[in-house]
Parts: structure tokens; C-alpha cells; sequence
């Protein structure tokens, strides 16, 4: 005797699962079904492999259910003589065509002539971890309670001495921070103002600047200047002075990035 082959009893049973299992098919047919459980269970550990989640294995097991009935609906249409199948299986079939036939149709219609609807709104947001908000437009400038919308820069708005504002900044780097400064036409003198946004600060900063002295009248420029480390220690010390009497220039490390024109009278 060899070592090649696992010995069977002397009543030759088989000794391998496959062996036994197909023994016992062909001395009880209906222990075929046993294959069908392995089967089952196989699958249940693929579900592990091809899904992420419990809910996708359902939903795709359920389309294969629809497509086997379909198949077979289809097999039974070529071959049946019985009409208790013939109608069901003929009907799905023609049932089957008409809905692909005008899925196709509406599809390049959507991506030629976009109607019924774009193409690119129907495969919207369909792609797993695919966001389906629409981006927001990056926004900078200054807003005042009565508008709506950043003013431009000649947007000329009449302001008062005490004027509140909103700070509306994205995209402020991480070393930066966004200053609110006032430049005066007339003495050609930078105000800045304590109104400060920093990266990690709400998106619209809500604050109060003084545009001039109280009796004061003319054209004034509203600035936001995103100042680096050296140039916010020097205007945090301004504005820690008790006489804001205002800047001749911009410390280094400063640079324009918003201006609007606005009146005094």
C-alpha cells in the first residue's frame, strides 16, 4: 500500500466529504439540496468579499432573483407548449423590450438634447461617498446690514461715523489673519479697525468700525489686508494704543486683498 491514498474501510466507504456526499445523492436523490445549502452559505462568506454592507448584498441579491425569474421566464417563452406559461413569459418579454427600448431613447435624449432631464442631474450623487450638495462659491468682502451682497469696489455706499458691517472672508490661510482697515482719502491714512478674522473663525464676522472722526465728511476706502505673524504683532499694537491716530503705511507682511469706496456726509 502507498501513501497516495487515504484507505477506506473494509466495507468500501468513501473517505472524502465529496466522495460521501456524492454517494449519498445517488443513494438518496434528495440530498442533492445539500448542494444548494453549500451554495448558500459559499455565497454568504462572497458577501464579505464583493459588499460593503448588508443592505448592498440585499439589494443585489434581490436583482439577481428579478434576473433569474426573468431567465427563466425566457427559457420556458422558447420551449412551452402549455399557455398557462406562454402568456406570463411572452408578456415580461415584450413588457422587458418596450422598457429598454424607451430607456434608451429618454437616455440620449437627456445627454443630446437634455430633455427629459441632463444626464448629469440623473447620475448625480450616485457614486458611493459622492456628495450631492452644491459647492459653495468661495466669498470675500464687506456686507451691510442693508445689502444683501458684498459691495463692489466703487460701490460708493453712504456710511455712517459708527458704521456695522459684516466680514464675510473664505479661504484665509492658516497663518494669516483678515483685518478690517479704514483709509482715509483726504489724510491718506490707514485706521485699522478691531475687526479680525482668523482661519478657524466663524465665515461671516459681524462687527463695528469707526470711518472718520465723528464730524467728519469725504471718500473713504474700506480694506481687508491679510497680515502675516510679523505684520499682525504690529497692528495688534495699534490697537492696543489709546491714540488710534492711524498709520502712515501697511507694516510689512501686509497685503490688500478687498477695497470698496464708501461716503461720508
Amino acid at each position: 500500500m502507498t501513501g497516495d491514498k487515504v484507505p477506506n474501510s473494509g466495507t468500501g466507504t468513501p473517505a472524502t466529504p465529496f466522495a460521501i456526499l456524492r454517494a449519498a445523492t445517488q443513494a438518496v436523490p434528495a440530498v442533492k439540496w445539500a448542494l444548494g445549502v453549500a451554495g448558500v452559505i459559499s455565497a454568504t462568506a462572497l458577501v464579505k468579499v464583493f459588499f460593503v454592507s448588508v443592505g448592498a448584498a440585499l439589494l443585489a441579491g434581490f436583482g439577481m432573483l428579478v434576473l433569474m425569474v426573468i431567465l427563466v421566464l425566457f427559457a420556458v417563452a422558447t420551449r412551452a407548449k402549455s399557455s398557462v406559461l406562454i402568456v406570463p413569459a411572452m408578456f415580461l418579454t415584450w413588457a422587458v423590450l418596450v422598457l429598454v427600448i424607451v430607456s434608451s431613447a429618454l437616455t440620449v435624449s437627456a445627454a443630446f438634447f437634455g430633455w427629459p432631464k441632463p444626464l448629469q442631474e440623473l447620475t448625480k450623487g450616485t457614486t458611493s461617498g459622492q456628495s450631492t450638495e452644491t459647492p459653495h462659491t468661495a466669498t470675500r468682502g464687506i456686507k451691510l446690514p442693508n445689502t444683501k451682497d458684498v459691495l463692489s469696489i466703487d460701490a460708493r455706499t453712504i456710511v455712517e461715523h459708527q458704521q456695522p458691517i459684516t466680514l464675510v472672508w473664505d479661504g484665509l490661510a492658516q497663518d494669516k489673519e483678515a483685518w478690517v482697515t479704514v483709509f482715509s482719502e483726504d489724510s491718506r491714512t490707514y485706521f485699522p479697525q478691531n475687526c479680525i478674522k482668523t482661519a478657524t473663525s466663524a465665515r461671516e464676522l459681524p462687527c463695528t468700525i469707526e470711518i472718520g472722526k465723528a464730524n467728519d465728511s469725504g471718500t473713504f476706502r474700506v480694506l481687508v489686508i491679510e497680515a502675516g505673524d510679523g505684520a499682525q504683532r504690529e497692528l495688534s499694537k495699534y490697537i492696543g494704543q489709546l491714540d488710534r491716530s492711524g498709520m502712515s503705511q501697511l507694516p510689512n507682511g501686509s497685503d490688500i486683498s478687498y477695497t470698496t469706496t464708501v461716503l461720508r456726509r
